[in-house]
């Protein structure tokens, strides 16, 4: 698109869809936990013996609706996000926290946190942007989430036989692309955290993680759709699929600002 400044000039700009594309995941989200009364599954921990379980996912995953819902609102999207980062910060400190405590060797635990960290970190880049007096926040989330995907290569690793097992059957050898996307979320990790090539190892990053959706979760969940745990998967992935492209937005525009100021 083309905007054009109070001078006359023009200057070229982009229209991002980042932000979108989270809201929605949010909402699609909590529409699930509401259908279904339950929380999602092994992304959500919540103990099964929990007093009013199903009445308290059925609040929750309102949470995640109404904040998606205002988020793609262009006169609450502030606080649309900030709901977003709360509820997915909240999944992460209160649900998956306590476990790595418990528990800090036991590497899932860590990668489930990231997860939930990694859109958190997303949504408080959006409720921040364009606001220079949190630039070091939004600093702070990229690395945060860059460290979160350098986790999620290294889980490719550590649980390589469980991860070869979700490779499609159309796609062999199986640990060969369990090796090789293990080895792209390394490498996405380490260009985000370092800067170097961050734009495009994000742009990339999204296309996978979309991929996994289309190629892994969606064949899964017409296979046995009667499984909430596929629904589950199809969502959170979608969540991961927006964070990483609300990212590339941020990593786009910025590069775009720098060209324009000169």
């Amino acid at each position: 698109m083309i905007k054009t400044r109070t001078d006359g000039t023009t200057t070229r700009s982009i229209t991002a869809y980042g932000h979108y594309a989270l809201a929605l995941a949010s909402t699609v989200l909590g529409c699930f936990m509401m259908f279904f009364d339950e929380f999602a599954s092994v992304w959500q921990p919540v103990p099964d013996g929990l007093p009013m379980r199903s009445i308290l996912a059925y609040i929750y995953g309102a949470i995640f609706v109404l904040s998606g819902l205002l988020s793609l609102s262009k006169s609450y999207r502030k606080q649309g996000n900030i709901g977003i980062a709360l509820a997915f910060g909240l999944d992460a400190i209160a649900l998956h926290l306590p476990r790595i405590i418990g528990s800090p060797l036991v590497f899932n635990f860590w990668s489930s946190f990231g997860e939930q960290i990694a859109v958190a970190s997303a949504a408080v880049t959006l409720v921040t942007e364009g606001d220079s007096r949190f630039a070091t926040l939004r600093t702070c989330s990229i690395l945060v989430f860059g460290t979160s995907v350098l986790g999620f290569g290294a889980a490719h690793f550590i649980y390589l036989d469980q991860t070869a097992k979700m490779v499609p059957h159309a796609f062999t050898p199986h640990l060969f692309w369990a090796t090789a996307t293990g080895m792209c979320h390394i490498a996405a990790g380490i260009a985000i955290l370092s800067g170097l090539f961050r734009r495009t190892a994000l742009w990339l990053l999204t296309m996978m993680c979309l991929m996994f959706g289309i190629l892994v979760h969606l064949p899964s969940l017409i296979e046995d759709y009667k499984n909430h745990f596929w629904w589950f998967g199809n969502a959170v992935n979608f969540t991961l699929v927006a964070a990483t492209w609300v990212f590339a937005d941020a990593e786009q525009m910025l590069i775009m600002r720098r060209r324009q100021s000169k």
